[in-house]
């Protein structure tokens, strides 16, 4: 595993922009530069350094991306974490293990870097779910691994939906962007060309980048997301692409499943809401008054704000800001049409309790 300049500079850079003190590294990253090259990357980029720490580093036979990282102004503490510590990690933990180990999880880290080690992985979902948790809220996650022209390197090479449906509101992330990046045959060291975010290409646009570049070196993928919120949901996220499809072919339900609805409501003796006050909320509140269950209902969201501190049924309805929202403990969307768009807001909005979307009514 090993870091080009470019890497060690863009995330230098960062921690000096936004003044981040706590870098969790996975696995031991070598250097893919010579310090001048780097220290030239950090005085062109306005990094904030030691310079003597730095200089002395340039004395030793062997330094790898951490002694680089010490020698920034803001970072107090830099740990690594690896399978084993045959390359010197300080944190030993295996990220294929399923669910959190709650001790060691308590540590959190304003950058973690993955420098080319998920695709070494087998289990990716308990992997990238174990990396997320060391992030702190508002704290960022950076990975840079092999998209395509990387046969046999690990396990998997990545496409961008895979970042771009994994960090979403749903798991308390915002993508802040998704590059592929093209390295350079042998003898331009380190010359690396970008494409523009991948949100904003069509899948033909990108296989062409790809098919048009690829080089020896290969491609990379390069990933930075920011942590808005500890209060993860578990989503594990469909790919967006055919949730697309399959959404926009969607026909609405004839009817619901009152066993479904009568079950969810019975989980709580207090604090359900229902969010959505239109025709399928109606018909929610009828079938909730026929089998005695409306008495369990605390209240009604509605984002129509023309609909607030009017009543429905003898419920007051609310307008869902976060203060209102902190008095529901499950929250029951019922609208067909805007199902996506309410779940969204809820996270958004920092709602950590029982959601409850439409589509799991019918």
């Amino acid at each position: 595993m090993g870091m080009m300049k470019y890497e060690i500079v863009s995330l230098a850079s960062l921690i000096t922009e936004k003044n981040l003190s706590s870098c969790l590294m996975i696995g031991v990253q070598s250097i893919l530069a010579t310090p001048n090259e780097i220290e030239k990357g950090f005085i062109d980029y306005h990094v904030k350094y030691n310079r003597e720490q730095f200089k002395a580093l340039k004395t030793k036979k062997e330094i790898n991306a951490i002694d680089i990282f010490h020698t920034l102004d803001s970072i107090t503490k830099i740990d690594a974490l690896d399978y084993s510590d045959y390359e010197g990690a300080n944190i030993i933990y295996d990220l294929n293990t399923q669910g959190a180990d709650d001790s060691l999880f308590k540590l959190k880290y304003d950058l973690v870097i993955d420098g080319g080690t998920l695709e070494h992985i087998y289990n990716v979902s308990a992997a990238i779910n174990n990396m997320n948790h060391f992030v702190s809220e508002n704290g960022f996650i950076y990975h840079m691994l092999p998209c395509a022209g990387w046969v046999n390197h690990g396990f998997y090479s990545f496409s961008p939906t895979f970042f771009i449906d994994t960090y979403c509101l749903e798991n308390g992330f915002e993508l802040q962007e998704c590059k592929l990046c093209f390295k350079q045959p042998k003898g331009q060291r380190d010359r690396l060309m970008f494409s523009s975010d991948c949100r904003l290409l069509n899948d033909s646009e990108i296989n062409t980048l790809i098919a048009d570049n690829i080089t020896s070196g290969g491609v990379l993928l390069e990933c930075l997301a920011r942590k808005n919120s500890n209060n993860i949901h578990g989503y594990e996220p469909n790919q967006s692409a055919y949730k697309s499809n399959l959404w926009n072919n969607k026909k609405e339900p004839l009817e619901i499943d009152n066993k479904k609805l009568i079950s969810f409501i019975n989980e709580y003796d207090m604090g359900v809401y229902l969010y959505g006050t239109g025709v399928w909320g109606d018909r929610i509140i009828n079938e909730l008054i026929k089998h005695d269950l409306y008495s369990h209902i605390d209240g009604l969201f509605d984002s129509d704000i023309s609909k607030a501190e009017t009543t429905l049924r003898g419920k007051k309805v609310v307008y869902p800001s976060r203060k209102n929202l902190e008095r529901a403990k499950c929250i029951i969307i019922t609208s067909f049409r805007y199902e996506s768009e309410i779940y969204e807001r809820l996270i958004k909005e920092g709602f950590q309790y029982r959601i409850v979307k439409f589509s799991e009514l019918v």
